[in-house]
């Protein structure tokens, strides 16, 4: 993920005065494994970025980037929205 994210996500989870152990037990993760995806370490997928936007009250579609990038976070919801839908 663009590094440009990552700030986003960290400056806004210290403007809302959250620590990563809260962010972590709200998105299911243990505190190392929300480190990581907040340093970059490791890949968030789609629905992890997602919750993280709206724990945060971040729209994820404001993010800078191109186009094809949204049109790619785009098709990606809409596989996982398709997978729950099957259930």
């Amino acid at each position: 993920m663009n590094r440009n994210y990552l700030e986003i996500i960290k400056k806004r989870r210290k403007e809302l005065d959250i620590n990563k152990s809260e962010m972590s037990e709200k998105l299911g993760v243990s505190v190392s494994m929300y480190g990581k995806y907040e340093d970059g370490e490791s890949k968030l997928d789609v629905e992890k970025f997602i919750d993280i936007c709206e724990i945060l009250q971040l729209d994820w579609s404001n993010f800078e980037g191109t186009s094809n990038k949204k049109e790619e976070i785009m098709n990606d919801i809409i596989k996982v929205l398709e997978k729950f839908k099957n259930l």
